[in-house]
């Protein structure tokens, strides 16, 4: 689609927000769940256990519809209201968490929310024997620019790493190539 005052762009080729390129991820994994879970386990190296049933979710706000199914209010319970998660997948004993970022880096201060959720999870559903992984998707660019650097902190509290090249070698989509060249760039496409 092009779209005149975009000069002949589409908002796809503008946005930079990595919500959008989750939910374009999410409509992928959600035609085969066990195939999605099966990619994330094998390219972040996580020991997860092979089932048939998986579910994917994207944008979870998990403690506040949790608690709202359950009867019980958000508010004042201790947990976040406002915490989402860019994409879950679900299975019988596994909980897989990934956060993403597109032109961004990962940021040390937010992670260290990140490095929480699993014991507030585990707490909340009373289960402490519980799998949970928290997955850092970016472009592998980002990956390498933060070896290169040293610095580690930010991926400190993540299990595995994945990357939007990932992505697009699995599922040959441009949008997903798009993804992986933000990161480092200035991509920006002026319009006037």
């Amino acid at each position: 689609m092009s779209i005149t005052y975009f000069n002949g762009l589409s908002w796809q080729d503008l946005s930079r927000d990595e919500r959008f390129y989750c939910f374009c991820l999410y409509q992928k994994a959600k035609n085969n769940p066990r195939q999605f879970a099966e990619l994330i386990a094998s390219k972040a190296g996580l020991n997860v256990e092979p089932t048939d049933d998986w579910d994917v979710a994207v944008e979870v706000c998990f403690y506040r519809d949790y608690l709202w199914h359950k009867g019980k209010p958000v508010h004042g319970s201790g947990f976040s209201p406002k915490r989402t998660f860019d994409l879950c997948l679900f299975s019988s004993n596994t909980i897989i968490i990934i956060e993403a970022k597109v032109d961004q880096p990962f940021d040390t201060e937010q992670n260290k929310v990140f490095a929480e959720d699993s014991k507030k999870i585990r707490q909340l559903l009373g289960n402490e024997d519980l799998n949970i992984y928290l997955v850092a998707l970016a472009s592998s660019k980002y990956y390498k620019a933060d070896a290169n650097n040293g610095s580690g902190d930010a991926l400190r509290p993540f299990n595995g790493r994945i990357s939007w090249s990932d992505m697009y070698q699995e599922y040959v989509d441009e949008i997903f190539n798009q993804a992986e060249n933000l990161y480092g760039s200035d991509k920006r496409k002026l319009i006037s």
